[in-house]
């Protein structure tokens, strides 16, 4: 998300898809004007089915894999360690989605903060791969007030893994924090650039797939 957003400030790209949950700069907010707001993402917060971790707190001290640097995932993992205060704080390590089940079984990391959208396929991989579970995340009505661009939502039960037991389907939703995906132009890209790329985003075909 902050590659794509340096790269539609610097006029090298006339769209980009910037996560919602960054806190854009006056300058950005008056240069940049939102196009569509496209598929909710989910924070998942992942870690192994015996881990000791409960709920988020619990993260205090914990090697917390938070996807690339300059990703959407890592600015909001930022944002809701900032608010929540954890102690001691917990180590960050960047690292792409595709290597969380392997750093989890070499015992690189102890948990995984990624946002995806619903049944999205590094989540599918992940869970299908080994033994995980989901940890809610607290306070998030407080958590919404705080950052910037997201809201409280649930991963419905039953989402995830094999025979889709994760969350468990006996217990609630799970509680976690979603946020837009937005599809942004500059504010000189003309209307007419702006209504064919909807035009061709609002397609039957393209919905389906």
């Amino acid at each position: 998300s902050m590659d794509n957003l340096e790269l539609l400030m610097a006029h090298q790209m006339h769209f980009a898809f910037i996560q919602g949950a960054l806190d854009f700069t006056p300058e950005q907010a008056r240069d940049l004007r939102e196009v569509a707001r496209l598929t909710p993402q989910y924070a998942h917060v992942i870690v192994p089915a015996s881990s000791p971790v409960r709920r988020f707190r619990d993260l205090a001290g914990k090697r917390i894999a938070f996807g690339p640097e300059k990703g959407g995932a890592a600015k909001l993992a930022d944002a809701v360690l900032d608010f929540t205060r954890v102690n001691p704080a917990p180590q960050t390590i960047y690292m792409g989605s595709e290597e969380f089940h392997q750093a989890f079984q070499e015992n690189r990391i102890d948990a995984a903060f990624a946002v995806y959208a619903l049944f999205a396929p590094a989540m599918e991989a992940l869970f299908d791969s080994g033994d995980y579970r989901l940890v809610p995340m607290e306070h998030v009505d407080a958590l919404v007030q705080w950052v910037p661009g997201v809201y409280a939502s649930a991963i419905p039960a039953g989402s995830y893994g094999p025979g889709r037991h994760e969350p468990p389907t006996d217990g609630p939703p799970l509680t976690t924090l979603a946020v837009d995906t937005l599809l942004l132009t500059h504010r000189d890209v003309s209307d007419r650039w702006a209504e064919s790329m909807l035009a061709g985003m609002g397609t039957v075909s393209l919905a389906k797939d």
